[in-house]
């Protein structure tokens, strides 16, 4: 996908081996830093390893840039145990990486998740997985989030780090447009505060709605017993109705001293009507 100039823009280090060596550090770090996913409860992580590979994006270059994302990204594999986060974070990364010189890359990345990236991990999770609509529509939003925070991080990272190489060392960092920085400013102080209140709230959240669901199981629990009870206990009385009209049989050829005061239904119990002898067939002639 990365073809054209995206492919002939040259990496700020000039070095092949400079460059191989800086994208394997870059994607086995960020490949590090994904297996310690930040929990926000109901089975959603947010991995920020990305964030490092997206750091050194504007040094490296376009190529090197995916495959180190592509690197990195591998982790969602042995994390989620399917490869399609994998596919769309790489699709990602060669989608900015292709176009970060023309526009912002914080702009790039919310275009692409609200016009490729979202649709594509609904496709993915609810076509291929069969994953239910809501818990569908959480990924989405999550994966979503999840990118554009990682793009914002690693853009305020090398503005960072750009300046302390600048100032302690030789080697000029390409500067990074102020566009971009006024993009990556604004996204990171809505993201960074909301997403600091998920983490802290989700676990106490997560509690609060379990304990609630728990308290209306026990309660269907419970009407369940009642019923189940209820139903247990009425063959009960009818069998003590029945063994108390037992008690005084009446006569079956005629009717007993008690047996105006039963109910027909009982006496008919009771007293079933004999059985008529069951007459033999008669012989056929046609042998």
């Amino acid at each position: 996908m990365l073809t054209g100039a995206a492919l002939r823009t040259p990496s700020a280090v000039q070095s092949p081996a400079a460059v191989a060596i800086v994208c394997l550090i870059a994607g086995c770090g960020g490949f590090l830093l994904n297996a310690l996913s930040l929990p926000l409860g109901w089975g959603l992580e947010i991995l920020l390893g990305n964030a490092l590979v997206w750091s050194v994006l504007r040094p490296l270059g376009p190529v090197p840039a995916v495959l180190a994302l592509s690197l990195a990204s591998t982790q969602t594999i042995l994390l989620w145990g399917h490869p399609w986060a994998w596919a769309v974070w790489s699709l990602e990364a060669a989608v900015v990486s292709l176009l970060y010189r023309r526009l912002s890359p914080v702009v790039i990345d919310l275009g692409f998740w609200l016009l490729l990236g979202g649709p594509l991990i609904a496709l993915a999770y609810g076509g291929l997985m069969h994953m239910d609509t809501p818990s569908r529509t959480l990924v989405v939003l999550k994966q979503s989030l999840n990118g554009v925070l990682c793009v914002t991080l690693g853009e305020l990272g090398y503005l960072a780090a750009a300046e302390v190489v600048r100032r302690v060392g030789r080697f000029q960092p390409p500067t990074m447009p102020l566009r971009a920085v006024a993009h990556a400013t604004v996204i990171a102080l809505v993201l960074v505060p909301a997403l600091a209140t998920a983490l802290l709230g989700a676990e106490s959240l997560q509690g609060s709605v379990e304990a609630g669901l728990h308290r209306r199981l026990d309660n269907a629990l419970d009407s369940a017993r009642r019923a189940a009870q209820a139903w247990l206990d009425a063959p009960e009385q009818r069998a003590s109705l029945v063994g108390r009209g037992a008690a005084a049989p009446a006569d079956c050829n005629g009717p007993g001293p008690s047996d105006n005061d039963r109910p027909l239904a009982d006496r008919a119990v009771e007293c079933p009507e004999p059985a008529t002898p069951r007459q033999r067939p008669t012989p056929s002639s046609d042998r």
